[in-house]
């Protein structure tokens, strides 16, 4: 832990030395906008929101448009087309059907399909599509959220070696080291997170009473368990 914290301060001293600084906010906007991560779950919820359009659609009737073309001479395909047009006579059985000319023949159908009962699949449908969209919705949120707070740790880590460097400037400068060493990180690091050292162990009044207040939370609980195991 010692040795990565250090690293991170030789490095954070390089980096803050040669690199422009950036607040918080507007860090976390360029993480939340170039982060990859956040980039693919942002598609897929995209494509969450298009699956859920896409099954109400369901209910939603269904037009089929077909159109056929035919030419011919031949005489049963002939026949069978100037029957469907309704030109089928005496007159074209006796003298042409034998040895038609060309017949043109073309054919529009429009077919419209109503969902009217589906046992539930369109119904069951929307509402897997639904709660896919919301899964995805609180995934990206959550992955979001994880951006923030790496950003929020190695701010930390930054603001922590930024401290530890300039505590220790200021014990160097009390010092006659020739340069600053493993041994006066890890001294400021102590420093920063336990405090300054006491080498008085005389307790003081103020300390004296919020020691005695901490006791007593001991205490008080201790003295009440047997009326609390009674109960």
């Amino acid at each position: 832990m010692r040795y990565f914290v250090t690293l991170l301060i030789v490095v954070c001293f390089f980096v803050s030395a040669y690199a422009e600084g950036l607040g918080f906010e507007q860090t976390k906007i360029l993480a939340l906008k170039n982060s990859r991560i956040v980039k693919a779950y942002s598609q897929a919820f995209e494509a969450s929101k298009y699956r859920y359009d896409q099954a109400r659609g369901g209910y939603l009737p269904k037009i089929y448009l077909t159109q056929t073309g035919m030419q011919t001479n031949e005489p049963a395909n002939a026949a069978f087309s100037k029957i469907a047009q309704g030109k089928f006579d005496m007159n074209y059985f006796l003298n042409d059907m034998a040895n038609p000319n060309y017949v043109s023949n073309y054919e529009t159908k429009l077919e419209v399909l109503q969902p009217v009962y589906m046992k539930g699949k369109i119904y069951f449908g929307i509402k897997q599509a639904k709660e896919m969209e919301d899964a995805s919705v609180y995934t990206l949120e959550r992955i979001k959220q994880q951006v923030i707070l790496n950003l929020h740790r190695a701010f930390y880590g930054v603001a922590l070696a930024n401290t530890a460097l300039a505590v220790t400037r200021k014990s160097y400068a009390r010092t006659n080291h020739k340069a600053i060493s493993t041994a006066d990180f890890e001294a400021a690091i102590d420093r920063i997170i336990a405090g300054s050292e006491k080498k008085s162990s005389t307790l003081s009044p103020d300390e004296k009473h919020r020691v005695s207040y901490h006791e007593s939370g001991h205490k008080v609980p201790g003295n009440l368990r047997s009326v609390i195991l009674a109960m």
